[in-house]
């Protein structure tokens, strides 16, 4: 019985020929290059490596949501108060710098720039009253509408066009 099972464990430990694992189709083991192709070629497809896809998936979700931006973005802001008026030009990668209608100067950053949306943040350069904001909006063609949020506590509405 002892001897049965030493006879067991040996024949599982033993390599089974190679016969036994080959798929259809194989052409055997690796010698030399592994990237070859059945014809002696170079395969000129990518390895996967899951770092590199990655960083490929957000550079091209990036590039799809940040679109190409205009030079000049015209923006009405509605206020409980009174309506404001600032033409925005187009001074980085992804920031604009203008002067309000009611004097106050602001830069604004595109956050996301897609098919169907514009979202800014704003940041009015240091003066008596000055605010930050986020501008959150949908786009349709060369305009886009939408509600802010300010960082005096007030919100408004707003609208935006581009040539």
């Amino acid at each position: 019985m002892r001897s049965i099972a030493i006879l067991a464990c040996v024949l599982m430990l033993m390599p089974l020929p190679a016969t036994v694992f080959a798929q259809p189709g194989s052409t055997g083991g690796t010698v030399g290059k592994s990237d070859k192709s059945i014809l002696g070629g170079e395969e000129h497809t990518e390895r996967h490596n899951p770092t590199t896809n990655k960083l490929k998936r957000s550079t091209s979700v990036d590039s799809i949501s940040m679109g190409v931006l205009p030079s000049v973005i015209r923006l009405n802001e509605h206020a409980m108060i009174a309506n404001y008026s600032i033409t925005l030009t187009k001074t980085g990668d992804k920031t604009y710098h203008g002067t309000w209608s009611h004097g106050y100067v602001s830069t604004f950053t595109v956050t996301s720039f897609t098919q169907g949306s514009l979202n800014m943040e704003r940041q009015d350069h240091p003066t008596i009253g000055s605010v930050t904001g986020t501008y959150t909006g949908r786009r349709s063609g060369n305009s886009a509408h939408g509600s802010a949020a300010i960082s005096n506590g007030f919100s408004s509405t707003w609208d935006a066009v581009w040539p």
